[in-house]
């Protein structure tokens, strides 16, 4: 095992972990940038992190097992995250302005859903969210307020081929996007009508 002696002065770090997340991390308190690369990890401990409170960039892109992100994240305002996944704790990150690269929606309707970004009101830039067929109902969509995301502006939505949306397609067709959006991607959406009335500015 490797022991730092001045890890409080870290502002980037790349950790490759098997076992249990070190707690030395605990005192890297001007770490900024943190990527993370665990297979088998599933959460990542609230404890480790409740003293990063510089941590601006977390990159748990090879955390493919990941199920639940650390919730007292407050400052962060950069998520990188696994393929196919959708974190737990995501809708608890405030400050959050970027999620990469790809956002998924879970199907097991275990609080990993789009009302996650109710309480995002930073977002911007580029959004890219699949597996929307996952969406459940128009209500969930609706919690997580599309329209108050004023700082996004290029959406892509995108419909699994052979899949069956959970709700009905004229439901979607009457969502309520970003209101300062200049640029929507829609691929596989499998309606005959897409939800293009709610970009009137």
């Amino acid at each position: 095992m490797v022991v730092f002696e001045q890890v409080q002065w870290l502002w980037v770090l790349r950790l490759i972990w098997e076992e249990d997340l070190p707690s030395w991390i605990t005192s890297s308190k001007n770490l900024q940038y943190l990527c993370l690369e665990n297979a088998n990890a599933k959460v990542l401990p609230a404890e480790v992190f409740a003293d990063l409170l510089l941590l601006e960039t977390l990159d748990v892109q090879r955390c493919i097992l990941l199920e639940e992100l650390p919730s007292k994240l407050n400052n962060l305002k950069h998520l990188r995250l696994p393929q196919h996944t959708l974190p737990k704790n995501l809708g608890e990150l405030h400050s959050l302005q970027t999620i990469s690269p790809i956002l998924f929606i879970s199907e097991e309707g275990d609080g990993r859903g789009i009302g996650e970004l109710e309480h995002l009101s930073e977002l911007r830039g580029i959004l890219r969210i699949h597996k929307m067929e996952n969406i459940r109902s128009i209500e969930e969509f609706e919690k997580s307020k599309w329209k108050e995301k004023k700082y996004i502006n290029h959406v892509i939505m995108k419909w699994s081929e052979g899949e069956s949306p959970k709700i009905e397609t004229d439901a979607v067709e009457a969502l309520q996007l970003p209101s300062m959006l200049k640029e929507l991607r829609i691929e596989g959406f499998p309606g005959v009508k897409l939800p293009l009335d709610s970009l009137d500015h």
